[in-house]
């Protein structure tokens, strides 16, 4: 699915080409938004989207905007796009950056809902970073959205629905399934 096109841009501002070491005259922001940006709408609301990317710093893409946009009628999301990524089994390590990482979102009471394996890309040379942030809220108000696949092809926990409440015990289910396929 194709993110809407935004219509308003107010209050934030591309980042500068040379800020990527590509020279300004040769590269056009929007050209640069193509190909090193990640636009997103998403259901986060501002306030737990601004203290979700504090708590994963650097473990998430840097955040260049959040805010709602009122013709797309969700917020808006623009974050880098993260291009040095590789396809290899999560090490130990990993599986161990990603504990904390969802320990520091539950230690403030946030949820991230949707951690799968296409959500944590594996960053070459090591590391990773988490994406995806749309069903990511404040645990006892965030909710799985409507049209969540529970064909079951995800193996979700027993509870996790459509509709309702994202648990912190959610998380840590879906971490053990994500270790288990490694």
């Amino acid at each position: 699915m194709r993110p809407p096109m935004v219509q308003s841009y107010s209050g934030w501002s591309l980042p500068r080409p040379s800020e990527y070491g590509i020279p300004a005259r040769r590269t056009s922001r929007i050209e640069l938004w193509r190909v090193y940006l990640d636009l997103r709408p998403c259901r986060l609301v501002l306030p737990d989207c601004l203290r979700m990317w504090s708590c994963l710093r650097p473990l998430a893409p840097r955040l260049w905007h959040c805010s709602k946009d009122e013709g797309v009628g969700m917020y808006v999301v623009v974050m880098d796009r993260i291009a040095d990524t590789e396809e290899r089994m999560m090490t130990e390590e990993d599986h161990a950056t990603l504990r904390e990482a969802i320990a520091l979102l539950h230690e403030h009471n946030l949820v991230f809902g949707d951690l799968r394996e296409p959500n944590v890309l594996l960053v070459k040379g090591g590391g990773l970073m988490l994406v995806d942030f749309d069903w990511c809220g404040q645990e006892g108000a965030a909710k799985y959205p409507g049209d969540m696949n529970d064909d079951g092809s995800i193996p979700w926990a027993q509870d996790a629905e459509a509709g309702q409440l994202i648990k912190k015990e959610h998380d840590l289910h879906m971490l053990t399934m994500l270790a288990r396929e490694d």
